[in-house]
């Protein structure tokens, strides 16, 4: 089974989200992305729900776009009710200007990135072997 990456970002940031995207499944890992598969007139929040549900880990992408969204943050609020790993995505945004709690966070800055999907494909690796 693929480790299921669930991307939160701003719609301003589809471009950076999709980069993402396509970078974590080159690195076999399966992506979750709801902006991609909300219809008009759905129920957002009950679709974002049950999309974070299926997944294994939640990264939020944070830049000037998003650093202050509501939206963002209930995602984030409502990963860790499941208990979601969750990993902020940093680019652009100087640390002083995050939210007190993403400052708390181990957060990944964009410049990282490679590293950071090399830890997730170490992640779904270990949650195969334990499916197993």
């Amino acid at each position: 089974m693929a480790y299921k990456v669930f991307i939160s970002s701003s719609s301003r940031d589809s471009d950076l989200a999709r980069d993402l995207a396509k970078r974590l499944e080159k690195a076999g890992l399966y992506v979750i992305m709801p902006s991609k598969s909300i219809e008009a007139g759905a129920d957002v929040v009950a679709r974002i729900r049950d999309e974070m549900r299926k997944a294994s880990e939640v990264i939020v992408i944070m830049t000037n776009n998003s650093v202050h969204s509501p939206w963002l943050l209930f995602e984030m609020g409502y990963a860790t009710s499941l208990g979601l790993h969750l990993t902020p995505l940093v680019q652009g945004v100087e640390p002083k200007e995050l939210p007190e709690i993403i400052k708390q966070m181990e957060y990944v800055k964009y410049s990282d990135l490679d590293r950071y999907i090399a830890r997730l494909q170490e992640r779904g690796r270990e949650s195969s072997q334990s499916a197993a």
